[in-house]
């Protein structure tokens, strides 16, 4: 099982028993609002849980959608995710429960994450989508480096409406760029 530890936090492989935890988080009035009904199911926890855990076992691995879960306590707190998209190119993203909002563990977790990705997986160009009302993943990227390079105006139909969404990247020229979390 892959497996990353941070000062605060271990970042693994989704287990079977992680469902019920990441429904929870999806049933959040925060982090529906940027869902269809159907996307918040706990159907498509249930079908994400599973891909995440096929994905896990590819090989060769691209797909790092991984649990994030407090290291002492083995509560789980959220997912972050790598994805590898080309070679040196990968997309990145998050979600964590809402306590854990404004706790520095979002960046802790994909410090992490991205120190890993350059140091093992030769990423040199790292970028993010979201939607351009998700002012806390711009933020979380922005921490992390990565600038706005691209604006795209009814970019995304996303809970049957049309979002405008925010493109960010960085790219890395050594693992020295990177902020120590492995």
């Amino acid at each position: 099982m892959f497996e990353l530890i941070t000062t605060r936090l271990t970042l693994r492989d989704f287990r079977p028993e992680d469902l019920s935890s990441y429904f929870c988080m999806t049933q959040d009035e925060k982090y529906r609002r940027f869902y269809s009904a159907e996307d918040v199911s706990m159907e498509k926890a249930a079908f994400l849980v599973h891909l995440f855990q096929e994905q896990a076992t590819a090989i060769p691995r691209t797909h790092f959608q991984l649990a994030v879960c407090d290291r002492n306590t083995g509560e789980f707190i959220g997912t972050a995710g790598l994805r590898l998209e080309s070679e040196g190119k990968a997309s990145v993203g998050c979600g964590f429960r809402r306590q854990f909002h404004h706790s520095g563990l979002a960046e802790e977790a994909m410090t992490s994450l991205l120190s890993f990705g350059v140091k093992y997986l030769g990423i040199n160009l790292l970028y993010a989508e979201t939607l351009a009302a998700n002012k806390a993943a711009i933020r979380l990227c922005k921490k992390m480096g990565m600038v706005e390079t691209e604006y795209r105006v009814g970019g995304v139909l996303f809970a049957d409406r049309k979002w405008d969404t925010v493109v960010l990247s960085k790219w890395i020229e050594t693992a020295n760029e990177c902020k120590e979390g492995v």
